[in-house]
């Protein structure tokens, strides 16, 4: 099983990713926001980023912009709800800026576990 880092400044989402990814077996760390994300980039060990696009300090977009920029090839799901931007404007660019799978808020256990599969390389089940 892959070590997930999720990304989000909504605890409540935080938390349901996490115990939707713990019930299929994989390790899960949480960060609040992109900043706090990349820190626990830097000590590595992470199979996939799952990240809010729009968070204070730092958002979504940035970070992964950061991450292509720094050179991580690690998969990221990016993950919205709308926000000041249409959903599908924002994860659109997401995807142009090298996030693998897109996921709109809400989404499901199912749906969670589809977009993990597909960003790790497995079946989409």
């Amino acid at each position: 099983m892959a070590c997930v880092l999720v990304i989000d400044d909504d605890p409540h989402v935080r938390d349901l990713v996490q115990d939707a990814l713990g019930q299929a077996g994989h390790t899960v760390v949480l960060s609040r926001d992109g900043r706090e994300g990349l820190r626990a980039l830097d000590e590595g060990g992470f199979d996939l980023v799952i990240t809010d696009i729009f968070m204070p300090d730092m958002e979504g977009l940035e970070l992964i912009r950061r991450l292509r920029k720094g050179g991580f090839a690690i998969p990221v799901v990016a993950m919205s709800g709308g926000g000041i931007m249409a959903t599908e404007t924002t994860l659109s660019m997401a995807a142009k800026l090298g996030a693998c799978v897109t996921l709109e808020k809400p989404f499901g256990p199912a749906e969670l576990a589809a977009a993990v599969a597909r960003a790790l390389g497995g079946p989409a089940s």
